[in-house]
């Protein structure tokens, strides 16, 4: 998968260039790791991860307001299907 490789790169860059990152764009390059693993599993047809990873990533950046949408876009597609089940 795409986030293992995209983890290892954020961690040779920090090894590489400690002072060149701030603690800000540290949790915004995160945040977008963990979002762009969430559109992984989206699509793959995995609501359950991409929720977790979307959920992940607005809590190292809960700036960006495209990731708000998509979490929020999940929820309602997720809460629909429960209720499909349920009736």
């Amino acid at each position: 998968m795409l986030e293992a490789r995209a983890w290892q790169v954020y961690e040779m860059a920090m090894e590489r260039w400690p002072d060149a990152f701030d603690w800000k764009l540290r949790r915004q390059i995160r945040g977008l790791i963990l979002a762009d693993a969430g559109d992984e599993y989206i699509g793959s047809g995995n609501q359950a991860m991409a929720l977790l990873r979307y959920g992940n990533s607005l809590l190292e950046w809960p700036f960006n307001s495209h990731q708000w949408k998509t979490m929020v876009r999940i929820c309602i597609k997720a809460s629909l299907k429960c209720l499909k089940i349920r009736l």
